[in-house]
């Protein structure tokens, strides 16, 4: 399904969602299908599913991983509805769950610190970014605008 999903043509997407809905059906509580449905109802801009499907997968886990991911996948969704405090907080509790490795929210934690003018902590959070992808042009951008 995520194979299908990434490859995006119509007809990949089409089928990638009908696997995923499979997988769904079959067990509606794994966390894993429910943080994928999560995040291509992100990008349909459904965001009361992406709310209530991150939530779900939160609750059917103990895996800090999984719950990084969709604590991500909920500051995400309340940023992009300019709900900057929710946002915050969802992508602060994800950085404490995630590796070190997982930087998505590390970005928009230092997106958030942006917003709110706390340049030292933006800069911190782009840093932890650019430790892993030191080639992530988004992130140089913005910290070029923090200097």
């Amino acid at each position: 399904s995520i194979i299908r999903l990434n490859e995006k043509s119509p007809e990949n997407v089409k089928l990638g969602m009908q696997l995923l809905s499979t997988a769904y059906s079959i067990d509606s509580s794994n966390p894993f299908v429910l943080n994928i449905l999560a995040d291509h109802f992100f990008y349909k801009q459904e965001y009361s599913k992406v709310e209530r499907l991150a939530t779900l997968a939160m609750q059917h886990t103990n895996n800090d991983h999984v719950r990084a991911y969709s604590f991500y996948l909920l500051g995400r969704c309340y940023h992009v509805k300019k709900n900057y405090d929710n946002s915050f907080n969802y992508y602060y509790q994800s950085t404490q769950l995630a590796s070190s490795k997982f930087v998505l929210p590390w970005f928009g934690l230092g997106q958030i610190y942006l917003k709110r003018d706390e340049i030292d902590n933006a800069i911190n959070c782009f840093e932890k970014v650019l430790a892993v992808s030191s080639n992530n042009i988004e992130t140089i951008k913005l910290v070029c605008l923090c200097y």
